[in-house]
């Protein structure tokens, strides 16, 4: 199946930060691009959005942020430790910090990306409520202990 961003993009991009190397066969596997894309498809339906029908400008951000999410799989599932087989295939050992790093500029990066497309990361809501609360028969939702008395005994345990 053809997805929309390629392994080469996604090696691109991992480069600027990484010399992790991960071939095709793993990010066409359903762990990475094809979750990836989606994780960003289902945000965007969401809130009312289809890559297809965004903008170019929009749809590259959209696309940047499949990216930046699949950058973040593949350096979080990087092994930790070093490992030498067959004399071909060589890692150093990656601190946890320096995983840890890479991966929250990544996650940022596709936050920021999706902010700009109009999928904030978080929703903020306000309400309010009216109510006599200051009458002395009205409800009261303030939480707040009217009483007559100067001190009021108060535990934290039951």
């Amino acid at each position: 199946m053809a997805y929309s961003v390629t392994g080469d993009e996604v090696r691109k991009r991992l480069r600027t930060l990484t010399s992790v190397e991960v071939d095709d066969t793993y990010l066409d596997s359903p762990a990475y691009i094809p979750a990836c894309e989606g994780k960003v498809n289902t945000i965007l339906a969401n809130k009312g959005y289809a890559i297809s029908s965004l903008s170019t400008d929009k749809k590259n951000m959209a696309y940047g942020a499949i990216i930046a999410l699949v950058c973040a799989r593949v350096v979080a599932s990087a092994p930790l430790h070093s490992f030498k087989v067959g004399g071909l295939i060589d890692h150093k050992e990656t601190p946890a910090q320096e995983k840890k790093a890479m991966v929250d500029i990544f996650i940022q990066e596709f936050w920021d990306l999706l902010g700009w497309i109009g999928v904030p990361k978080y929703n903020i809501y306000v309400g309010s409520i009216t109510s006599d609360d200051n009458m002395p028969d009205g409800e009261d939702r303030t939480n707040l202990l009217m009483t007559d008395e100067d001190e009021t005994t108060f535990s934290l345990w039951p």
